[in-house]
């Protein structure tokens, strides 16, 4: 299966699956962060779809999914993929088609929230710090990476079932490989867990944002409760 031929494939998660748990990542920050202006409501901020399957994007979710987020008549929206743009009657918006591994000079500091939604799962091992180093540089100060990620209790062999189900590269890490890979440029904030899938929130390394202790016996935001 090609990527054009993948992108077809209309049995794919929504976005908006996640809303529930993206409110509650947010409203979690935001307490814990008070004395920082994250994602201020009265303020327009610019939000980027960082790699994106068309069927998880479609029109009418993504704009619930945006405006549950943040609801600002002069919010900008960037979708960022390395093989396809589209359009979306969003009021600010704009499609970029760009390598998530490289610099794009163009968004520097530009981006309050980026949201991946399972892109790293297809990032290889040898490319997956230069997303971090991407990130590092459009990121505004205080701005926020959402991650969702495929959980597995056996990585590898999920890795090979995915790929071979999917006929593209699969690559399904545990939360602790995800936050050494990007650690040199982006620090973890929040991280929750979900039966089939992880939930990450990362901050520039340089972030004014609180960083999340990862260790065995830290608590993170289960949602399955």
């Amino acid at each position: 299966m090609s990527w054009k031929e993948y992108y077809r494939d209309v049995n794919v998660e929504p976005m908006l699956a996640h809303k529930v748990q993206i409110q509650k990542a947010l409203t979690r920050i935001k307490l814990v962060n008070s004395e920082v202006p994250v994602l201020p409501e009265n303020n327009p901020i610019t939000l980027m779809l960082a790699g994106y399957h068309p069927g998880a994007t479609n029109e009418t979710n993504l704009l619930e999914l945006l405006n549950c987020i943040h609801e600002h008549p002069e919010d900008r929206l960037v979708m960022v993929d390395q093989n396809h743009t589209t359009q979306t009657r969003f009021p600010k918006s704009s499609s970029i088609q760009a390598d998530l591994t490289q610099h794009l000079p163009n968004l520097d500091g530009s981006i309050d929230l980026s949201i991946m939604h399972y892109t790293l799962d297809f990032i290889p091992d040898s490319a997956i710090a230069n997303v971090g180093l991407s990130a590092s540089h459009y990121l505004s100060p205080s701005g926020l990476l959402i991650s969702v990620n495929d959980y597995s209790p056996l990585p590898f062999l999920s890795s090979l079932i995915g790929s071979l189900v999917n006929r593209v590269p699969i690559f399904v890490r545990p939360t602790a490989d995800i936050v050494y890979e990007l650690s040199p440029y982006l620090k973890l904030i929040f991280w929750g867990s979900g039966r089939f899938s992880n939930f990450h929130v990362f901050a520039r390394a340089d972030s004014p944002l609180y960083e999340y202790p990862l260790s065995e016996d830290s608590i993170c935001l289960d949602f399955d409760d």
